[in-house]
């Protein structure tokens, strides 16, 4: 079957199983380094399916725009016996009338996400929450930012409903749909609530932070909850996200200090991949019916009342202990017990270590769990967080994949870290219990989420001109106040530039592609450079017409290239913390980034400076156009334009090839390939900004109708709007 017809009718499908009761919203996280999708079922990643093929959503991309994936899918699980108690009338003479008999039902496990090739559908077995919300709802702690609300915890906060109480499927017709094998579900409500930050000290992980309730008639006995996780790390722009020999290449591991499980690509893209997944565990406080809450701190022993699991399972394995759990009873026990716990875990030769058994390449899923959480009686809510966590791998060894060393990690360790730092917020230590020292707002409750805060991202105006760019900046980043210090602590800016021709590669990675090009400080401390700021200090400040900014800042970077895209970051930073053995901290770079196109500025007089093409002559598959080889993805670029002009292409012979206007007001990139190489974010309120010089419009040499034209010589004509003149001019085309 061609392989468009089977795309459609996979669409279709889709669409169909989606929308019989079931309303799926999806968003994607867009101010982390993490392209992490979530939906309002409680299922993160995609499964490379719905929105991955229709709406170019990732799954878990990190870094945002490199192609490398993170996560197939995965879910919350919460497991747990139904307690029923009565009272009997008591037989033993002399003895009290009655006696409280408990009976236990179960165990029972509620599913969002189980192992099934294609991920999530309506009504398939194993995916057990049904929606609550109408969607997924979003609000930020940025004042810039158009969700700002003063409530919001981080930079971009999620949140949806979903419950595990249906076993129809809501609204899916007469008679409703059944739920497979979902007969005995537990009475949940969930609330998930997802965070993420753009600080480049925590912007590589997505906090999942699960309120759940016990909206039934049941009393929940020995609570587990888990977050299940079947995560595939591989660059899907070298190799399409299906079949086995895709996901057959992941190794596994369990970090104990930090209670993270993690994936990482074994063999799979070495050189492109080289990065870790994991799935930690953050915290856990149970509520009484008066929302009275009690923070349950985990052992690290196997007998200790509460703590944390690890498993891991291979796909299509005959071993009973990497058997995928096929019930409810099975699955429990996974969660009720740890893999790390065992005799075996580090063995040493000749018994062979669970440990080595699983970073072996295999296509295995995981689950982490903690419990028990003992009684969860009606009315009563747990919280649990659970972190998911991207890191690049450390290669200072020079190490193969396979060899997963210490050294590897040191990356993905450090991100963990700082995801628990930003889950206790207040609570330093860890402890669960909220000392006189650590109450940093006085208020007497242990406040949670509270990061130090790099300055506020510096205004800042982008000009291009014809192999220039300017750089404006604002000084409002110097009045910023630390939300835990209460200081301005403000110190200096940063400014970087991209590598050249960064976006031509088939890894695109443009975090580690921008490069440091200046830097200015504060003098008088012994915080960076004590350079000053004289040197990019405007002699007058600039306002332009668009806004009431007063601009007293500029760099100017001479002779770059005409039509290549230069990404410009410009950054504030703070003299950091001894106090809170902190560094300075730097806003992030994508929050104030720009893809600056230097190019020919609105031409006043087309007769004495002629339009023109370039390149010229067009080489088809050169670096110019990037790797991709999908035809509309060339570039072409008609230089010399005036501000508002109609152009068109023309054959040798005479024949309109394409026609199209031009407007420097409103141009932001035409064709297909500024999807391609200049789209680094999926957020539809905050889109990356695009600067161009105004005189020049691209084309991606395809007809009007969408046909691939052959080689040769071509003509062209620009009709100027404003005074109705006219001229031509001619450029070829090589294959």
């Amino acid at each position: 079957m061609p392989k468009r017809v089977y795309l459609i009718i996979f669409i279709f499908v889709f669409i169909a199983s989606v929308g019989k009761g079931q309303i799926l919203d999806e968003r994607v996280t867009t101010q982390a380094n993490v392209g992490l999708t979530i939906n309002n079922l409680g299922l993160i990643g995609n499964a490379f399916r719905g929105s991955y093929t229709q709406k170019n959503y990732p799954s878990c991309e990190y870094p945002v725009g490199s192609s490398i994936e993170h996560m197939f899918q995965g879910g919350l699980w919460v497991g747990a016996y139904k307690s029923s108690r009565r009272k009997v009338l008591n037989p033993t003479p002399g003895g009290v009338d009655s006696v409280l008999v408990k009976n236990l039902f179960g165990p029972y496990v509620s599913t969002a996400a189980f192992d099934a090739p294609s991920g999530y559908s309506a009504g398939s077995r194993n995916f057990e929450f049904t929606s609550v919300s109408p969607g997924i709802s979003e609000k930020s702690s940025l004042p810039q930012n158009q969700t700002f609300q003063s409530n919001a915890i981080s930079h971009q906060d999620f949140s949806t409903e979903f419950t595990d109480k249906n076993i129809f499927i809501p609204g899916s017709g007469n008679p409703p749909r059944t739920i497979p094998d979902h007969t005995n579900p537990l009475g949940l409500n969930v609330k998930l609530e997802t965070y993420n930050w753009n600080f480049s000290f925590a912007n590589f992980f997505v906090i999942l932070n699960y309120r759940i309730t016990n909206t039934g008639v049941d009393t929940l006995d020995s609570l587990h909850v888990g977050q299940y996780y079947n995560a595939v790390v591989r660059n899907v722009s070298r190799v399409t996200p299906s079949g086995t020999a895709f996901f057959n290449k992941g190794g596994n591991g369990y970090l104990d200090s930090l209670r993270m499980g993690y994936v990482f690509d074994a063999t799979g893209d070495p050189g492109f991949t080289e990065s870790y997944v994991g799935i930690k565990f953050l915290g856990a406080e149970k509520f009484d019916k008066k929302g009275k809450g009690l923070i349950i701190v985990p052992g690290k022993k196997k007998n200790s009342r509460f703590k944390v699991n690890f498993q891991t399972w291979l796909f299509g394995s005959s071993d009973p202990k990497f058997f995928p759990p096929p019930n409810d009873p099975e699955r429990f026990g996974r969660m009720a017990t740890g893999l790390q716990y065992e005799d075996v875990w580090d063995a040493q030769p000749p018994i062979q270590s669970t440990q080595k058994i699983i970073k072996a390449p295999g296509n295995r899923t995981n689950v982490l769990s903690c419990g028990s959480l003992q009684t969860l009686a009606p009315g009563e809510s747990v919280n649990v967080a659970f972190a998911l966590i991207c890191a690049k791998k450390d290669n200072e060894e020079n190490l193969p994949n396979t060899e997963n060393s210490a050294i590897q990690q040191r990356n993905l360790f450090a991100n963990g870290l700082w995801a628990q730092t930003a889950f206790n917020g207040e609570d330093l230590n860890g402890d669960g219990i909220l000392s006189i020292e650590e109450d940093l707002n006085g208020d007497s409750i242990l406040d949670r989420y509270i990061l130090p805060s790099p300055p506020d991202v510096p205004n800042t105006k982008v000009i291009a001109g014809s192999n220039s760019i300017d750089v404006y900046w604002s000084d409002n980043s110097e009045n910023s106040i630390d939300p835990i210090s209460k200081e301005k602590d403000f110190e200096g800016y940063k400014l970087y530039k991209s590598e050249f021709a960064f976006d031509t590669k088939p890894t695109i990675d443009l975090q580690n592609s921008l490069k440091l090009v200046g830097e200015w400080d504060k003098t008088g401390n012994t915080v960076g450079f004590n350079s000053g700021f004289s040197v990019v200090k405007l002699k007058k400040d600039t306002i332009f017409p668009d806004s009431n900014i007063e601009y007293k800042y500029k760099f100017s970077f001479p002779k770059v290239q005409n039509g290549w895209q230069h990404v410009i970051a410009l950054t504030a930073f703070d003299r950091g913390s001894n106090k809170n053995n902190l560094g300075p901290l730097e806003t992030a770079l994508k929050t104030n980034q720009f893809m600056v196109f230097p190019g020919t500025t609105p031409n006043p007089d087309i007769e004495d400076n002629p339009p023109f093409v370039y390149p010229d002559p067009y080489y088809s598959g050169s670096a110019w156009s990037g790797s991709s080889t999908k035809p509309e993805d060339g570039k072409l670029y008609f230089a010399n334009l005036p501000a508002r002009c109609d152009i068109k292409i023309f054959s040798a012979a005479g024949d309109l090839i394409d026609e199209f206007t031009h407007d420097a007001s409103t141009y932001q990139g035409s064709e297909s390939w500024f999807k391609t190489y200049s789209t680094f974010s999926q957020d539809p309120l905050n889109p990356d900004k695009r600067v161009f010089s105004g005189g020049e419009h691209d084309w991606n040499l395809l007809s009007k109708d969408s046909q691939i034209i052959s080689r040769g010589l071509y003509l062209f004509s620009v009709k100027d709007y404003k005074t109705g003149k006219i001229q031509t001019g001619k450029f070829t085309i090589i294959k």
